[in-house]
């Protein structure tokens, strides 16, 4: 077993050691506001960091991913890769908001939302004015749709009102260019999840969702700034003891319990 394998592990166990103590569930529950996300958010992020510990590989700022965690409570989402993801910039972890937390919070607003990438061999067809609409039908699943070529999003409110926003290749391809993580993270291993999240996002700012709260706007303002200390939120202290944990027979950390404090 090399050291570097080592130092990875106990890296990973440390910072899980962290986001599982009863201190942290203190602050994720004052942070979000809902008790009930509490154990959701921490089970969320400690299987993230524990089924990715490159995460956390180098030399990590570890208040970094402590901050990234009191900023998806903030804004109500889990850091699972659907609503919510821990993305590396450097030594530096943060969060952005996903497809999925985006569909979350128009559901929360009253409308359904769906976003699609659209490939070269697809029949697809699209129209604004009064009543939007698209038409889109992929090829047989046997059969090669080619290269992406843009994407689009849909949302629909309950009086059944549409919304749409299409964006070519071009586009998005420019909104990637002007990204923090352009050349590496998720637009590198997930590009058509990220198209899809970059449609979704540029549909959701023009819905009609009346005067936003809080949540809605640290999602909306989560790509475009770099998060600084967390203001009049609990300290984080990075020097505090942490309690050794021990490894499975595997050698890979244990899955950490949540505390007590995040239940009540």
């Amino acid at each position: 077993m090399t050291s570097t394998a080592v130092a990875k592990r106990d890296v990973v166990s440390e910072v899980c050691e962290r986001i599982a103590s009863e201190d942290m569930a203190l602050k994720v529950r004052q942070a979000s506001g809902l008790p009930e996300l509490t154990i959701k958010i921490q089970r969320a992020a400690l299987t993230t960091l524990q089924t990715n510990p490159d995460i956390l590989k180098g030399n990590v700022n570890r208040p970094s991913v402590y901050t990234a965690l009191i900023r998806c409570a903030q804004d109500g989402l889990l850091p699972d890769g659907r609503e919510a993801a821990f993305v590396r910039f450097g030594t530096d972890v943060v969060y952005q908001p996903m497809i999925g937390g985006f569909r979350k919070r128009a559901a929360e607003h009253g409308f359904s939302l769906v976003a699609y990438v659209v490939y070269s061999e697809d029949d697809f067809d699209y129209g604004f004015g009064e009543k939007p609409f698209v038409n889109h039908r992929p090829p047989k699943l046997d059969l090669v749709r080619g290269e992406p070529i843009g994407a689009y999003a849909v949302a629909t409110d309950k009086h059944g009102n549409r919304y749409l926003e299409v964006m070519s290749k071009q586009e998005i391809e420019e909104v990637r260019k002007s990204s923090r993580a352009a050349s590496n993270g998720p637009w590198v291993t997930f590009w058509g999840e990220m198209a899809r999240k970059t449609v979704a996002r540029r549909l959701f700012k023009q819905l009609p969702l009346g005067a936003m709260d809080e949540r809605t706007v640290g999602m909306l303002e989560a790509d475009e700034i770099v998060f600084g200390p967390l203001g009049d939120l609990p300290h984080v202290d990075p020097a505090e003891e942490i309690v050794d944990v021990e490894l499975a027979e595997n050698g890979e950390p244990e899955s950490f319990p949540i505390p007590e404090a995040a239940r009540t």
